[in-house]
């Protein structure tokens, strides 16, 4: 995606994507980089899954909601 861009191109990308990359720009918006908590432009995931949640479905849950869980999906963001 980010060779398409070309020289001046316009684009957008999550924050985790982009944010070791050297050869894309990131933007401030009403000045807060993308990492900052309060960035404007950001979206709440979710998870959907069928009840009873099979025990893969219980281990991931459980792990996504963990400490260490937690921990893992907030590294990704820098």
């Amino acid at each position: 995606m980010l060779r398409q861009l070309g020289r001046n191109g316009i684009g957008y990308a999550t924050f985790a994507q982009v944010a070791n990359q050297q050869t894309v720009k990131t933007l401030p918006i009403d000045g807060m980089m993308p990492d900052h908590p309060n960035y404007p432009l950001q979206r709440v995931l979710s998870y959907a899954y069928q009840q009873p949640p099979n025990p893969a479905v219980q281990a991931f849950l459980g792990y996504a909601t963990s400490p260490q869980g937690q921990q893992a999906m907030l590294s990704g963001r820098n």
